[in-house]
């Protein structure tokens, strides 16, 4: 940078001669007061000029600084960044040489863009400092167009590449999958000395005592057998931890998981099927290119799954589908054999599973006997004791399946049943015989209950239901539920009915599907209960609907924008109903309604008799409740369905007439 500085000497304005030096000293021929005055002026210029100071100029805006001093239009000061000693001798940066510093800044060695000890920073600093903003901007246009055709070269690559990277990636997986083989190879050829070594006659002690061994060794390659597991699966040993006789049947590495809905793959998986679970695993790729650790994703229990065959079709084959409840998990297999060798392994594994819980139900029930047989000799060998236990136990266990599976008829006739054993039992098991019944009776009583809750049932299941509940002595639970099922639904049509604006037509659509529900309710009420002491329930809970209804009505009906026109015609509407509906099947509740859809309010005018009875007195003093026809602002009837906002706006947006 010294050389630079020596090299590029610029005169300074304080030692510059004046443009008149070189001219012969004298006065000029026509000097006068006004010349003294102009060079007085430009004298003064000048040293405000000399004394004048520019800063270095305005960061990230190149070009802006102090103007060009005199004299000095053609030649160029190296800018020196900021923080640079300009006096530091240090050797040059690595990758940059004299010839490039020489050569035009606006053209690019390829080379040295693209050597490995590139320095930008240097490049910029030593090549770019004399450089005009004219050459700089040509510069970038240049390393712009370079960019651009390097990103057209490095694109065209990778599709002339992309083929190999595909069979690469099929390589290094086709690969790994045989590594995993010869490892399997290995451990069974290790083995093979072993297996293939015949053992000398033993007697009847060294046998037991080989058997004994023989054991010993086979659970402990069952735990090396699972270590090994834990070691190349991760998260296997949370799922599926060492207990003595767990094993591994099978191991499929080459199958695909699959959509269910779709038959598309998603991803690899590895199944290991073991005595009495099936785990999953998958590969957790960490980079690209790597073939990634095996990780378990789930682990299922044997007596929890469901394995099924898929038939092959045109869009999948070699599938099998495995079910857990609600949960469905397709697997494929690349070749026939793999799909037939695991479906052997689940038959077999399921088998054997079955056998062995068979062998531990009947080892249960041995130490069972064997339990209440010492009992019975403690006691002096009360034979009729162990008797009593199994017949106790026997009825508990079929009574527990038949109300598992919702056979409401043989729960019944069980709970009889039972009944009927407290008389035949010892004294000494009344009592427990005695509590198990209560339990079971309660349980079967609730779950009936709660089927007849149900409003899907039709008139013969309800009857056949109800019939059971009073074989069990609960006909007040059964009326009861019924007739909340059956308020229900009227509460649920109720609901369904949609207010258009008129008043009439709405409550007689209400009266409709209150008078019909009370009317099959009464039919389905009458069957299933013969007894005379159970129909005042009956007239209770239609009471109790009527008086809904006429609350509904009052509320609807009787306001202080209807007209006594509309008032007259809903109740001839409702009395249509009524006798069409009520009095024609035997219900009249003719004198109910005629009190209740009365208005008390002075400016309403009060409506005619609805009903007229010879029989009866039903003027002013009748015995019908009369509710208040004008419901409370802000408190709502939580008891009866309430009908939609009346508004005179029809839909249309015209007003009612």
């Amino acid at each position: 940078m010294s050389a630079v500085a020596n090299a590029l000497q610029f005169p300074s304005l304080r030692t510059r001669r004046a443009p008149g030096a070189a001219r012969p000293a004298g006065p000029a021929p026509n000097a006068g007061p006004m010349m003294d005055k102009r060079k007085s002026r430009v004298g003064d210029k000048l040293r405000k000029r000399q004394t004048m100071r520019y800063a270095a100029g305005i960061p990230g805006l190149p070009g802006i600084g102090a103007p060009p001093l005199p004299g000095q239009a053609e030649a160029r000061v190296p800018v020196i960044p900021a923080g640079v000693d300009r006096f530091d001798e240090r050797e040059e940066e690595p990758g940059v040489t004299e010839e490039v510093l020489r050569e035009d800044p606006r053209a690019l060695d390829m080379k040295v863009l693209a050597g490995d000890k590139f320095d930008p920073d240097a490049y910029l600093r030593q090549k770019l400092a004399r450089s005009s903003e004219g050459e700089l901007s040509m510069l970038r246009i240049t390393l712009e167009t370079a960019h651009m055709a390097t990103q057209t070269d490095l694109r065209r690559n990778v599709f002339k590449n992309y083929e190999e990277f595909v069979l690469i990636s099929k390589e290094i997986s086709t690969l790994e999958n045989d590594m995993l083989e010869l490892k399997e190879s290995l451990s069974e050829w290790r083995a093979m000395p072993e297996l293939l070594s015949v053992d000398e006659p033993l007697t009847s002690a060294d046998r037991r005592k080989a058997t004994r061994s023989s054991l010993a060794d086979l659970q402990t390659l069952y735990t090396v057998q699972l270590q090994a597991l834990h070691a190349s699966i991760e998260g296997s040993a949370k799922h599926l931890p060492i207990i003595p006789g767990r094993h591994v049947v099978l191991e499929s590495p080459n199958l695909f998981e699959l959509n269910p809905a779709t038959y598309k793959v998603e991803k690899p998986v590895h199944l290991v099927l073991l005595d009495d679970s099936l785990l999953v695993a998958s590969k957790r790729r960490r980079r690209v290119g790597e073939g990634g650790r095996l990780v378990a994703d789930r682990c299922w229990g044997l007596s929890e799954i469901l394995v099924l065959d898929v038939k092959d079709t045109a869009d999948i084959t070699n599938a099998i589908k495995i079910k857990r409840g609600k949960e469905t998990v397709v697997y494929r297999s690349e070749k026939p054999s793999d799909k037939r060798a695991l479906l052997a392994a689940f038959r077999q594994v399921a088998e054997d599973l079955q056998s062995k819980k068979r062998r531990e139900r009947e080892g249960e029930q041995e130490r069972r006997r064997m339990t209440v047989a010492d009992v019975s000799a403690t006691r002096g060998g009360n034979v009729q004791s162990e008797k009593d236990a199994s017949t106790v136990a026997e009825f508990s266990d079929e009574l527990t399946v038949a109300i598992a599976l919702r056979d409401w008829d043989l729960s019944v006739e069980l709970i009889e049943k039972g009944k009927s054993l407290l008389a035949a039992v010892s004294p000494s098991s009344a009592d427990s015989v005695k509590s198990k019944l209560s339990t079971f009776e309660q349980s079967l009583r609730s779950s009936i209950l709660s089927d007849l809750s149900s409003p899907i049932h039709r008139k013969a299941s309800v009857i056949h239901l109800v019939g059971l509940l009073t074989r069990l002595g609960a006909a007040i639970d059964a009326r009861d539920a019924l007739l909340r099922m059956r308020s229900e639904v009227i509460r649920k049509r109720a609901r369904a009915i949609r207010f258009e604006g008129d008043i009439m037509q709405y409550v007689n659509e209400l009266a409709v599907v209150t008078f019909t529900g009370i009317k099959f309710t009464s039919d389905w009420y009458t069957s299933a209960f013969k007894e005379n002491d159970m129909a005042s329930g009956m007239v209770q809970w239609a009471k109790a609907e009527v008086e809904l209804y006429a609350t509904s009505f009052r509320r609807q009906v009787y306001g202080p924008d209807v007209s006594s026109e509309v008032i007259s015609e809903s109740l001839n509407a409702v009395r249509v109903q009524s006798k069409r509906l009520l009095q024609d099947s035997g219900l009249d509740f003719s004198f109910l309604l005629e009190e209740m859809l009365r208005a008390d309010l002075p400016e309403t005018p009060r409506p005619p008799p609805l009903f007229v009875s010879d029989s009866e007195d039903i003027g002013g003093s009748g015995e019908g409740t009369l509710l208040d026809a004008t419901p409370r602002q802000g408190v709502p009837n939580l008891n009866s369905p309430k009908p939609p906002t009346r508004s005179r706006q029809r839909p249309g947006g015209r007003q009612q007439a």
